[in-house]
């Protein structure tokens, strides 16, 4: 068929204008630009920068290779960054978040990638969207685990992702993109994007961090809006087994992931007879007995109870997942042994009776077997009580020698002459332990030996004793059966001395002017020294007073702050200690002999306190103070010559009659 007379005309008159035949006949469409943003990393380091970026770039080349050059534009990594907002990089953009950065770019298409790894492998996640529509035209997985695995991959499912661009083409090449800058706006393409699901994860115990193909999602209980596809679900939580599963989300279903997560540990009890022992796991202290369901590791274990009092005793035990294993022991006690050898001031033999606390041990002189250790016991007779501590050695049968005074005898309200006390020898611990409420820092205990009995005055000095010896009466509170106050240590041992010479003995005391020399060997009155004094106090106790560790039961024995109503009482009025002596907490301080000093922190015989200084020491709490400063243990001190309204002393003679 010839063409007509028109045609031939309009080609004539193109030609003489110089167009192009194609020109006239179709005006080709604008090619679509297609922008590929650098991948994310979200690997935990298993991939480099570099190889997140070499990934980025392999997906750039697959799609130059498999889209019609005269169809799509690829914009090239430079030409973004200039087209990118201020601060803003080419990773840093995924889901709706990337589909704005293309709207920027004046992409039509954008695709956004991250890598991650899971369960061994790499894996590479690459979602295309339509930036004028903003629903997202497909989405493929590579993973393997070597990033050789994950380019070969790649390279196989970036057909499947263009299929929608080369209107569904399954396969095939098209020739090299052209790649260039590109500017002004683009023609709109629009294509059916994928609907969304919601997915629900839930897991037993909750709390557990969910991941999505590698990536957290959230902490259960949670959901999700999620494209149709099939996902690698793992659920996760500290100390449990992980749960892992494949997940098929389809359109018109309700899908839900509900992991039970089997615990990572199992749980152990320990129990002991006696309980309150020392219990180590796998060389790890853990506790005392017992040890309920404590949660421990999978796989084999030991256990060691042990006490300075029992000897050690261990277990091995095999620890399941999600089982519970119960471990008892009955370790051998370190036993000792004692007899005590009870006796009157004079030698004699007393029938006594042993206690520890309010338990009954046994009689004097029958052994009695104990844990090794420190003991606090109570010997009674029918006359007194001593009560004190002994230390028992594994294995040994120690013989504990136990004076018991005669039962004391109430103190006359007004009486002329002294009357003195026998104190047996013997050793206790001097100080108070660092638990106990109200110590001064300058009670360092150390155990102090008394070789030599000696004997005390069963009351302080009254105003009557000192005035039939002084010939005065200082004090403040004036009173016959009143302790004396307001004496100094100066006057204290001039009273010693004038009672002696009164009584015939030989004086205790050189005084010359403000120097005072101490004769040991005479037998005259002297005051006690530090050591002596708390020795006396204590009568056997180690509690922070001679009637216990509470305050409650010190008003029983003493008139201080609490009780005394801020004056002096008849001495003798309180309950006297177990070795008959009254007044030993409260009513007025008492002077010592003792030049005021740091303890000695070695065990001592018989000390004396400091060489020299410019105080000597007082004890014991007065009417004035607080429940603090009658405690066995606490001391102060004062110049030599000073005289107080709350202090005052008692007598102490060297030898023990």
């Amino acid at each position: 068929m010839q063409p007509g007379r028109s045609t031939l005309l309009i080609l004539f008159t193109l030609l003489l204008l110089g167009a192009p035949m194609n020109a006239a006949l179709a005006q080709p469409a604008a090619p679509s630009r297609l922008a590929v943003l650098d991948f994310q990393d979200r690997s935990s380091h298993a991939v480099s920068a570099d190889e997140v970026l070499y990934l980025s770039d392999l997906v750039r080349g697959a799609m130059r290779r498999n889209l019609p050059a005269d169809r799509f534009l690829l914009m090239t990594r430079e030409n973004i960054l200039e087209l990118l907002p201020a601060g803003k990089t080419l990773a840093d953009c995924m889901g709706e978040c990337a589909v704005e950065t293309g709207r920027r770019l004046g992409a039509d298409h954008i695709a956004t990638g991250e890598v991650t790894s899971f369960a061994g492998e790499i894996r590479v996640t690459v979602n295309l969207h339509e930036t004028g529509s903003g629903n997202l035209l497909g989405q493929i997985r590579a993973g393997a685990p070597t990033l050789l695995g994950v380019e070969r991959d790649l390279e196989l499912k970036i057909v499947e992702l263009l299929a929608p661009l080369r209107g569904g083409e399954a396969g095939g090449t098209g020739g090299d993109v052209a790649e260039g800058v590109i500017g002004g706006g683009a023609t709109a393409w629009s294509a059916r994007g994928a609907a969304r699901i919601v997915v629900t994860f839930e897991s037993d115990p909750s709390g557990a961090m969910v991941e999505v193909d590698g990536q957290p999602v959230g902490e259960t209980p949670c959901s999700r809006a999620m494209v149709p596809g099939i996902y690698k679900v793992g659920v996760k939580k500290v100390r449990y087994v992980a749960h892992e599963q494949t997940l098929e989300v389809k359109s018109g279903t309700t899908p839900k992931v509900a992991a039970v997560l089997t615990p990572d540990f199992g749980w152990l009890t320990v129990e002991s007879d006696p309980t309150g022992l020392l219990a180590t796991l796998d060389g790890e202290a853990v506790g005392a007995t017992p040890l309920t369901a404590r949660e421990v590791a999978p796989g084999p274990h030991e256990i060691v109870v042990d006490s300075p009092n029992y000897h050690a005793e261990g277990r091995r035990v095999v620890i399941e997942r999600a089982e519970r294993e119960t471990v008892r022991v009955a370790p051998v006690p370190r036993n000792g042994g004692i007899t005590v050898i009870a006796t009157d001031p004079k030698g004699n033999a007393l029938v006594a009776v042993v206690k520890e606390g309010e338990r009954m041990l046994g009689k004097a002189y029958e052994p009695i077997t104990l844990l090794q250790g420190p003991h606090g016991l109570t010997v009674e007779s029918s006359a007194s009580t001593w009560k004190g501590e002994v230390l028992v050695v594994e294995e040994q049968m120690t013989e504990v020698p136990v004076s018991l005074a005669a039962k004391p005898e109430p103190i006359p309200a007004a009486q002329g002459s002294l009357k003195m006390v026998a104190i047996p020898a013997g050793s206790f611990t001097m100080g108070s332990p660092s638990s106990e409420p109200g110590r001064d820092g300058d009670e360092q205990q150390h155990r102090v030996e008394i070789t030599q009995g000696f004997s005390l005055s069963a009351t302080e000095v009254t105003q009557a004793q000192y005035q039939a010896v002084m010939g005065a009466n200082p004090s403040n509170v004036k009173g016959a059966d009143l302790p004396v106050e307001k004496v100094s240590w100066l006057d204290a041992v001039q009273f010693c001395n004038k009672l002696s010479s009164r009584d015939g003995l030989n004086p205790a005391y050189r005084i010359s002017g403000g120097d005072v020399t101490w004769d040991r060997a005479a037998p005259g009155y002297r005051l006690p020294t530090e050591a002596e004094w708390e020795y006396a106090c204590r009568a056997g106790t180690t509690t922070a007073y001679n009637t216990g560790d509470d305050e409650a039961g010190l008003g029983r024995a003493a008139w201080y702050g609490a009780n005394a109503g801020s004056k002096t009482h008849p001495v003798g009025s309180k309950a006297a200690n177990a070795w008959g002596l009254y007044d030993m907490h409260g009513n007025v301080w008492e002077w010592c002999w003792d030049w005021s000093g740091d303890y000695n922190a070695g065990s001592q015989r018989d000390p004396q306190g400091a060489t020299g200084g410019s105080t000597r020491v007082y004890r014991g709490g007065g009417w004035s103070g607080g429940a603090g400063y009658c405690r066995s243990a606490d001391h102060s001190r004062a110049g030599p010559s000073g005289a107080y309204g709350a202090l005052g002393f008692r007598v102490a003679r060297s030898s023990a009659r």
